[in-house]
C-alpha cells in the first residue's frame, strides 16, 4: 500500500477531486474523515463519481445499524455513489468536533469492466447516537478510473476534513505470493 495524496481542508470547500490518479496500482483505498455544513440533521451522505461520469452509471446497496435498529436499502441507476451516512454534519453542539469516518475500497480500478466498490462508514452524533453502515456499490464505467470526485449531499465540507488516497499493488514479498 502506497500513500498517493492527502487533502486536508483549511476552510470550507464544496468538493474534493483526486486527479490524475496513477495507473501503477491494482486497487485503491480512500480514507475520509469529514464533516458537512448540513444543519438540519446530524449526518450527511458522501457523493462520489469517477472520471466526471454521472447519468445513471451507479448503484448502491447497504446495511445500516444505529445500535438499536438495523436497516437495509438499495439504489439503482443513480448519478453518483451515495456513501450513506459517511459524514457527520454541523448539527449544533451535539456534533461539535465530531467527524465521520469512512473507508472506501475500489477494486481493479484500471480494468475494462464495471468497477466494484466496498465501504464501511460511521457518522457519530454524540455518545448515544451513531450510525454505522457497510455498503457495496457498482460503477458501470468500463474505462480505467483516472479521477475521483467527492462532495457532501448537502452543503460543503467543513474545515479540518481530510481525504487520503492509497494505491494497492499486488505482488510478492519473497515469502508470501499473491496471485
Amino acid at each position: 500500500m502506497v500513500h498517493l495524496e492527502t487533502e486536508s481542508l483549511a476552510g470550507t470547500q464544496a468538493s474534493v477531486i483526486f486527479n490524475p490518479i496513477s495507473a501503477d496500482y491494482d486497487d485503491l483505498l480512500l480514507i475520509v474523515n469529514a464533516k458537512s455544513s448540513r444543519t438540519n440533521s446530524p449526518r450527511d451522505n458522501l457523493m462520489m463519481t469517477f472520471n466526471g461520469v454521472g447519468g445513471t452509471s451507479y448503484g448502491n446497496q447497504w446495511l445500516e445499524g444505529t445500535g438499536s435498529a438495523a436497516y437495509s436499502s438499495a439504489q439503482a441507476n443513480t448519478s453518483s455513489i451515495q456513501v450513506t451516512w459517511a459524514l457527520s454534519a454541523d448539527f449544533g453542539s451535539t456534533t461539535a468536533g465530531i467527524y465521520g469516518s469512512t473507508k472506501i475500497y475500489i477494486t481493479s480500478y484500471r480494468n475494462s469492466l464495471n468497477k466494484s466498490i466496498i465501504s464501511d462508514q460511521t457518522a457519530i452524533r454524540n455518545s448515544t447516537d451513531s450510525h454505522s453502515a457497510i455498503q457495496g456499490s457498482l460503477a458501470s464505467i468500463t474505462a480505467p478510473i483516472t479521477s475521483i470526485s467527492l462532495s457532501p449531499e448537502n452543503g460543503s465540507f467543513l474545515i479540518y476534513s481530510s481525504f487520503s488516497l492509497y494505491g494497492i499493488k499486488k505482488g510478492s514479498d519473497g515469502v508470501t505470493t499473491v496471485s
